[in-house]
């Protein structure tokens, strides 16, 4: 039976797949040998790992320079969650979109006045074509949508945006419950269908509020990286001792944090690639720990190990996602 290095020697355990070193959404490309991570834990970390790309520190960078979906650096980029938009004004106005590799994309989107029935509607350019058939095609599929709402105090009582990308979106104030129903679904059809044309917004500034999370799954999931790179470079075996467990049990079941701690004041490092991430391991007062960077800028100090004894020679592992580039250096 082979163990896992997360949970160890767990019965009925299965392992086809291999486990990227670093996350491929976040360009690692390296896998550990088949046998090291189970496919149990895999599946048990996915959704850790899902907040850890969408909504910690670590997201903005990803949208702003990538890499994108699965690690691509040319195409597919990641994006930001849909969110409310401010464009400046006068007047100051709203709208439905998300960031992607640091631009603004708008949603297919209605806006809406509850208190007077005032409505505009606007799509992306490349819809310009057919604008109207594309918005009463969403609103014809809307009772097989689920819909999102995104409650923003940005918005006033009155205001609602509806927003279409292959779900239904609905911004709102949090103090106002909206329900698309079928008769105000006919009105925006009938609206768009007697209108003479669409309104498009400008393309102007737009800003943002996005948050992002420092917490346990971040502290966790990069942890897990931190093991990962030290399963790569000293080999499974050398994970697998007892001296690992209490940070094991910290990935796996949040247990007790070890030592896992943000660096809030990043410290550039000119001597690698332009938002690469590297580790550095070292062994010093019977620790054995490691810094992780990602970024070239946010910094993550792991303590992988108390009361280690061992001979160990500091190691560094480089991941240069841009020129897919990944190793000890």
């Amino acid at each position: 039976m082979s163990n896992c290095i997360y949970y160890k020697d767990q019965p009925d355990l299965t392992f086809n797949k291999g486990e990227h070193v670093i996350p491929a959404g976040i360009g690692g490309q390296r896998k550990l040998p088949k046998g090291y991570v189970s496919d149990q834990f895999n599946h048990d970390i996915s959704k850790i790992e899902m907040a850890f790309m969408r909504n910690s520190i670590i997201a903005m960078p990803r949208q702003l320079v990538g890499p994108g979906k699965r690690g691509k650096t040319t195409q597919k980029a990641t994006r930001s969650p849909v969110m409310v938009i401010t464009q400046p004004g006068p007047p100051e106005t709203h709208a439905l979109g998300y960031l992607s590799l640091a631009k603004a994309i708008h949603l297919p989107q209605i806006k809406m006045n509850t208190a007077s029935g005032e409505l505009n509607w606007s799509v992306p350019i490349e819809m310009a074509a057919s604008p109207d058939d594309y918005l009463r095609g969403e609103l014809q599929r809307c009772s097989a949508y689920k819909a999102r709402h995104i409650p923003d105090k940005k918005l006033s009582e009155e205001e609602v945006i509806i927003g279409f990308d292959e779900q239904l979106y609905i911004a709102r104030h949090p103090a106002r419950d909206f329900e698309l129903t079928t008769a105000i679904i006919d009105g925006i059809k009938d609206a768009i269908t007697n209108s003479a044309g669409p309104y498009r917004p400008l393309h102007q500034p737009v800003s943002f509020n996005q948050v992002s999370v420092i917490a346990d799954d971040f502290y966790r999931v990069t942890a897990k990286i931190a093991l990962n790179t030290l399963a790569l470079l000293k080999g499974k075996i050398f994970v697998l001792g007892p001296a690992f467990d209490v940070l094991r049990a910290y990935i796996t079941d949040a247990g007790t944090n070890p030592g896992v701690i943000f660096i809030p004041k990043p410290k550039l490092m000119p001597q690698f690639p332009a938002d690469a991430h590297h580790l550095m391991f070292a062994a010093s007062k019977g620790k054995l720990a490691a810094n992780v960077c990602f970024y070239n800028q946010f910094t993550v100090n792991v303590v992988l190990a108390n009361n280690f004894d061992e001979d160990f020679q500091p190691l560094v592992y480089l991941c240069d996602w841009r020129n897919k580039q990944e190793g000890t250096v």
